[in-house]
C-alpha cells in the first residue's frame, strides 16, 4: 500500500511540474482477433490533468464492458495529496504532507540519520589512493614505450595516425608489484580502519547481519580476518601471479585527448575496446575478443547522426544480438515525443517498440518475438484543448497518520470490490 501511495505522489508531482492541462484519451488493441482484443476495443480511458501555481488536478475515467465505470480524482497542493473515487467513496480525502515522511522512512531499512557529508573520510581516501597509485605507476614505469605511428584498429577495420603507448612489465617487475601490494595492504591500518567503518555502517543498515552477529565489532572482526587471510595467500603466491601475467601487454591508442583503443593481449589472445568516428556524423564503439589477427565482436554499436534522425545499431558475434533504434529529428507526436522505434533480438527472444502518430495521436506499439499475433497497440489521443477537470468542491477529510491512511485504503478496497462485482 505504501508503494502505491509513493507512486501516486510521484505521478501527481510530475503532472504538477508539467505546467499544462489537457485530456488524453487512451485506447488499446491487439493485432490478433479474439475475446481479449474485443474487450480492449470496447474499453477506453480518459486521463485529464490541469495545473497552476496552486497545484495540480488529475482525473481518470475508465470504461470496461461488464463493469461499472471507474472514476477517480487526484489533487496535489500546498496542504497535501488528495483523492476521491466518485461512486465508490465520495469522500474527498486529503493526506497531509507529513504523512509521507513515514512512507519515505519505511521505504528503506537503512538508517542515514547519523550520517553526514562531514563523516566522509576524504583525507584518508586521498592518502590511500595516493599510496596504491604510486605502486601502480612504479610498475608502469618498468616497461613503457610511446611512439606516434599508423595504427590499425583490428575490430573496426580502420587505420589512423595516433600515439601508441605500450606497457609490458617484466616478470620480476610483476612479482615485485604483487609483493608490494599485498604486503602494504596487510600492514595498512588506515585502509583497515576505513573498511571497518564501512562494515559498521553496513551492519547497522542490515537486519540480516544483526541476526547473524552479536555486534558490529564481531562482524568487522570476522570480515577483516578473512581479508587478512586473502592477503597472506596473495603474498605467498606473488611469484605465481607474476608468472601468469608476465608477457601481457597493455596498449593505449590516443590522439588529441581522444582514446581510440585500449587492449590487453598475451600470446596473440586478448580483450580490447575500440572507438572511431564522431557523434556529429558516424561513430562506432566496440568491445572485442582478439584471436591472432582477427577480432570477434563481443558488442559493437554504431551511431549515425543524419539530417532527419539519430540511428543506432548494436550487434554481437557471441550471441544472436541485433538491436536497431531510430529517433526522428523532424517528426513528433501529439505529446511532443519524437517518432521513434526500437527493434531488438537476443537469442530466441525479441521485441519491437515504436512511438508514432501525428498532431492528434500518439501511438505506442509493441510486439514480442517479432510476431504480429503478439503485437499490442496503445493510442493516446489529445486535441490540445484545456481540460475542464477541477478539484472536488467538498470539504476534505484530513488523513494525518499512516495508520489512518491504512484504514481508509482498506475500506476503499472493500467498497471497490463490491462496486465492480
Amino acid at each position: 500500500m505504501k508503494k502505491i501511495i509513493s507512486v501516486l505522489l510521484v505521478l501527481a508531482l510530475a503532472f504538477a511540474l508539467c505546467g499544462c492541462g489537457t485530456d488524453l484519451r487512451l485506447k488499446a488493441s491487439l493485432v490478433q482477433d479474439g475475446e481479449l482484443n474485443e474487450l480492449l476495443e470496447q474499453s477506453s480511458a480518459v486521463l485529464s490533468f490541469n495545473s497552476d501555481d496552486d497545484g495540480a488536478v488529475i482525473g481518470l475515467e475508465a470504461s470496461i464492458p461488464g463493469i461499472n465505470s471507474v472514476k477517480g480524482v487526484l489533487t496535489v497542493g500546498s496542504e497535501g495529496l488528495g483523492f476521491t473515487l466518485p461512486g465508490i467513496d465520495d469522500t474527498y480525502y486529503l493526506i497531509k504532507w507529513d504523512v509521507f515522511k513515514d512512507v519515505a522512512e519505511d521505504a528503506t531499512s537503512m538508517d542515514f540519520s547519523s550520517f553526514s557529508a562531514a563523516d566522509l573520510p576524504l583525507d584518508d581516501l586521498s592518502e590511500i589512493f595516493s599510496r596504491y597509485f604510486g605502486i601502480i605507476t612504479s610498475l608502469i614505469g618498468e616497461g613503457t614505450t610511446a611512439e606516434t605511428k599508423t595504427v590499425t584498429l583490428t575490430g573496426l577495420q580502420t587505420s589512423l595516425d595516433a600515439q601508441v603507448i605500450t606497457i609490458c612489465p617484466t616478470q620480476d617487475a610483476w612479482a615485485q608489484f604483487f609483493t608490494t601490494v599485498f604486503a602494504t595492504a596487510k600492514d595498512d591500518a588506515q585502509l583497515k580502519s576505513l573498511i571497518e567503518q564501512a562494515l559498521a555502517f553496513g551492519y547497522q543498515s542490515s537486519e540480516d547481519l544483526q541476526d547473524a552477529y552479536d555486534s558490529a565489532e564481531a562482524f568487522s572482526a570476522d570480515i577483516l580476518a578473512q581479508f587478512d587471510d586473502l592477503l597472506a595467500q596473495g603474498l605467498a603466491n606473488a611469484d605465481n601471479f607474476a608468472a601468469v601475467v608476465a608477457g601481457a601487454t597493455l596498449e593505449l591508442v590516443q590522439e588529441d585527448s581522444r582514446i581510440y583503443a585500449v587492449n590487453v593481449k598475451k600470446d596473440g589472445m586478448g580483450l580490447g575496446y575500440e572507438s572511431f568516428g564522431d557523434f556529429a556524423d558516424t561513430r562506432s564503439d566496440g568491445l572485442f575478443l582478439y584471436m591472432g589477427s582477427s577480432a570477434m565482436k563481443i558488442l559493437l554499436n554504431t551511431f549515425q547522426n543524419t539530417e532527419d534522425a539519430f540511428t543506432t545499431v548494436a550487434i554481437s558475434d557471441l550471441i544472436n544480438l541485433n538491436i536497431t533504434g531510430t529517433v526522428s529529428k523532424t517528426e513528433a507526436t501529439s505529446l511532443g515525443i519524437p517518432v521513434s522505434y526500437l527493434n531488438a533480438i537476443v537469442e530466441d527472444f525479441g521485441f519491437y517498440v515504436s512511438v508514432g502518430g501525428d498532431e492528434q495521436d500518439t501511438v505506442f506499439k509493441t510486439s514480442v518475438l517479432q510476431s504480429d499475433s503478439n503485437a499490442f497497440s496503445l493510442t493516446v489521443r489529445t486535441d490540445g484543448s484545456p481540460s475542464e477537470i477541477t478539484a472536488p468542491d467538498a470539504e476534505p477529510t484530513y488523513i494525518t497518520s499512516m495508520e489512518q491512511l491504512q484504514e481508509v485504503m482498506e475500506s476503499i478496497q472493500e467498497k471497490f470490490e463490491a462496486y465492480i462485482a
